[in-house]
């Protein structure tokens, strides 16, 4: 057997804001955004899970849904590290019979630069022109 892993070291006395946002974008449509921001004590995990209104489509009724957990840590060079888990259901278009949700999901750890945004993926829908990005952002709040 493995000997067991170290505990982590206890976090700041500091609270992180993470900020993702998901942006959907259709062939001929300006791009849509999507943005939830939760803040946290460094170390600590912290959740927010939202679903949105039925609509009838290809597969039955789908709702849209943003469920987002993160655990943000700051490093000793200032960096935030990142471990997000992303569950995103792209909303259908009232009356669209013929559509099918698009769906993201992720599990990711990033380095972040605090209050700057990264792109962290680029997806493209397998069954139409629809492209979705994820972005975050961490601030290290004083």
């Amino acid at each position: 057997p493995r000997p067991p892993e170290p505990p982590e070291p206890p976090g700041t006395l500091a609270n992180v804001q993470v900020e993702v946002t998901v942006t959907e974008q259709g062939a001929a449509g300006t791009p849509e955004r999507k943005t939830v921001t939760l803040t946290a004590a460094d170390g600590s995990p912290v959740r927010s899970d939202s679903r949105g209104s039925l609509v009838r489509g290809a597969l039955g009724l789908t709702a849209a849904e943003f469920n987002l957990s993160v655990r943000p840590r700051i490093q000793a060079n200032g960096l935030v590290r990142v471990e997000m888990s992303l569950h995103y259901v792209a909303g259908l278009a009232a009356g669209d019979a013929a559509a099918r949700p698009t769906t993201i999901n992720q599990n990711l750890t990033v380095l972040l630069p605090s209050g700057r945004p990264m792109t962290v993926s680029r997806a493209a829908d397998p069954a139409s022109d629809r492209r979705l990005g994820v972005e975050v952002t961490a601030t290290v709040l004083k």
